[in-house]
């Protein structure tokens, strides 16, 4: 998808003292439309009618949603605008990511409250702009409604890779593996509900980011689909110790961790101590973090080479062994297992 500037400042002056209710949903879906690249003829047709066409692909359609609700998602007195169309939109396109295959085209479903100003409510169609084209996907229509707080509710199709990598596949004998380093977004969560900024210095505001705006290895699901010794993949949104505990269920083998190559990043043990957060439980439970966690057969060099080839700036870390069994255990320094339960997010 190319890249394309945002509407004139001059649309933006003119809205941003008008409530959302005078901008009126068409003249915000109009603007919208007009600040997007176009759809390919090839790939089908986007906005304008009562629904979207997506051409069909070989192999079918990966498709997937996330719901980004104000109050549990995110704060609007603690992230930008970009930062929380960044994060929703990531949140699913990690999910394609995860299945091997690539995200192209993405549906809106937009939530705004009554009175909303409405040179917010332009600032949020530009960075939803920004974001697709920053991350190469279509947004091919949607819904905009009233609703009790800002809710931004995202379906993403993609194309599928070369295989479509499931929970259900970790087999005995294979490593398992994690994207990049876990626990900086539970920490960022951490500082902000104690109101602490960057004054925690360089890391502290790096967990910060990473909780406002998380990054994802896009690329990474379509190049482990390539390699036939990829075993389960999923993504960490809702913790390490859950994620884990899902390829073991769906897998019907046992996860064994070592606890002592957990990817914390440096500096987490101490600031995560300093909050009175225990660093491995951090690591374990942090979510929204959008790393990819799967098991491989391939020797540790392939898998490097492989983050290398797609520029994946963080290292592999292989944490773990998939055995015959079930459940999911950590291997303390001594040798000794302890059960890892499942303690990340969830809504329920």
């Amino acid at each position: 998808t190319s890249k394309k500037e945002a509407p004139e400042k001059g649309y933006i002056r003119a809205v941003e003292h008008r409530t959302a209710e005078q901008e009126g949903e068409f003249g915000f879906i109009e603007a919208l439309k007009a600040s997007l690249p176009p759809v390919p003829e090839e790939d089908g047709f986007g906005i304008g009618d009562d629904a979207a066409l997506v051409r069909n692909l070989p192999g079918g359609i990966l498709l997937s949603t996330d719901l980004s609700v104000e109050g549990v998602h995110f704060r609007s007195d603690w992230s930008t605008d970009a930062e929380i169309v960044r994060k929703a939109l990531v949140s699913n396109l990690s999910d394609i990511n995860a299945m091997g295959g690539v995200p192209k085209w993405i549906l809106l479903g937009l939530g705004i409250p009554k009175g909303f100003p409405g040179g917010r409510l332009a600032g949020l169609r530009d960075e939803t702009a920004r974001a697709c084209a920053e991350h190469g996907v279509a947004l091919l229509g949607g819904d905009t409604v009233t609703a009790p707080a800002l809710t931004l509710a995202i379906t993403v199709a993609g194309r599928p890779g070369r295989r479509v990598l499931r929970r259900g596949a970790a087999a005995p004998g294979q490593a398992v593996w994690v994207s990049g380093p876990l626990g900086r977004s539970r920490v960022g969560l951490e500082l902000l509900l104690r109101g602490h900024g960057a004054e925690g210095g360089e890391f502290a505001r790096e967990c910060l980011a990473v909780h406002r705006s998380p990054g994802w290895p896009a690329g990474l699901g379509e190049a482990l689909a390539r390699d036939e010794r990829t075993g389960a993949c999923i993504d960490v949104s809702d913790g390490l110790s859950s994620e884990a505990n899902h390829l073991a269920r769906e897998s019907g083998v046992r996860i064994v961790l070592d606890l002592e190559r957990l990817p914390a990043p440096e500096g987490l043990a101490e600031l995560a101590s300093g909050l009175g957060l225990d660093p491995a439980e951090t690591v374990l439970s942090s979510g929204e973090e959008y790393q990819l966690l799967f098991t491989s057969s391939a020797p540790d060099s392939r898998i490097e080479t492989i983050f290398k080839e797609k520029g994946i700036p963080a290292e592999p870390r292989r944490i773990g062994v998939v055995e015959r069994g079930e459940g999911v255990f950590g291997r303390r320094a001594d040798g000794s297992l302890v059960p890892v339960a499942a303690k990340g997010w969830s809504h329920f």
